[in-house]
């Protein structure tokens, strides 16, 4: 059972209760860069940052192993996401008009909601069109 202890000193029996201590401050979060592909077929990478903060403590750790790895994920898939079925040019318009971001933390807000974390701000570090070459080599 999961319990928010509060601040300052707290007393709960038995006393060999496991302590777990994480941040719920505003907190954020650099994403790795991904490598995707237009709807027209045009490769390019994007990265992104993430701040949040964590409202209901209980249910991120009640519901999650690993919450900074969980809002990565959950972040990551949202750029995805957004990207999907996208032109080069309606990918940058929306990046320019601000429009892309505000689907980006729209998706990130209803999928972390359940967890109890607020999404404060979403926005892209890295964008680029880019060539893929990919090296198999047998060991």
């Amino acid at each position: 059972k999961v319990k928010s202890g509060g601040a300052g000193i707290v007393w709960y029996w038995p006393a060999t209760t496991k302590f777990t201590k994480h941040p719920t401050a505003r907190q954020t979060m650099n994403l790795a860069t991904q490598l995707l592909d237009t709807a027209g077929g045009r490769t390019f990478i994007i990265g992104g940052v993430v701040t949040y903060e964590i409202r209901d403590l209980e249910k991120v750790l009640a519901h999650t192993w690993d919450p900074d790895s969980t809002v990565e994920d959950i972040a990551i898939a949202a750029i995805t996401d957004a990207c999907a079925g996208k032109t080069w040019a309606e990918l940058r318009e929306g990046i320019n008009n601000g429009r892309f971001y505000i689907l980006m933390r729209q998706e990130l807000a209803r999928e972390l909601k359940g967890f109890g974390i607020t999404v404060i701000k979403a926005r892209i570090s890295d964008f680029a069109l880019c060539r893929a070459y990919r090296v198999i080599q047998a060991p």
